[in-house]
Order: C-alpha cells, then structure tokens, then sequence
C-alpha cells in the first residue's frame, strides 16, 4: 500500500500531517521509531484484531485511524485517531507482547 494520511488533501499535506502528528507524539509520550506502519494485528481479550490506517475499525476506536506508530523506547505501538493522539487526548496504546503482526506502507511516495 502507498503511503497516506486520511485528511489530508496531497502527498505533501499528508508528509506535513503526519510530521505533526509525530510530534505530539513525542510530547505527550515518546518519540517513535522510523517505520512508516499501515497494518497492526493484535490479540487483545482472546480475540484476534485489526487496525488499518484509514479504517474506522471496531467500536473501541473512535473514528478514522489517522496514524500508527512504535514507541522508541518501550516498542508500545500507538494507534492515532483525530480524538485519540493525532489532535487531541491520548493515542491508543497497545503493548508490544499483544503484538501478532505489522505491515508498513509499501511505497512511500
């Protein structure tokens, strides 16, 4: 998958959004690794989940993830949603040992 950021109007608005968004990031929790993250399966409650960039996935995620992202320095992967990290509130923290796989954009531009 080409890389994107739900909201934004271009590639370079994308660029711009995303780098915004890593940066709140760094302030409110930690700055993240380089990896450009499109896809997380995670096994949370015994069920087997999955969260894609620009999808509105299950009812615990509230609204369009916008971001995913792996912390630096715990490797906890941060899942963005315009309420929930990217603008506003806190990202949706999931722990590295819930962690089944990660696929990253395939193409950055």
């Amino acid at each position: 998958m080409r890389f994107f950021v739900p909201l934004s109007n271009d590639l370079d608005d994308g660029e711009r959004l995303y780098d915004t968004i890593r940066d709140r990031l760094k302030q409110i929790k930690e700055a993240p690794v380089e990896r450009r993250i499109y896809v997380l399966k995670f096994d949370e409650e015994g069920k087997r989940c999955t969260i894609a960039v620009g999808d509105a996935p299950q009812q615990s995620i509230n609204g369009p993830v916008v971001a995913i992202f792996q912390g630096g320095a715990t490797s906890t992967y941060y899942v963005c949603t315009p309420k929930h990290g990217a603008f506003e509130g806190e990202p949706y923290a999931i722990p590295v040992d819930a962690i089944v796989e990660v696929e990253e954009f395939s193409a950055l531009r």
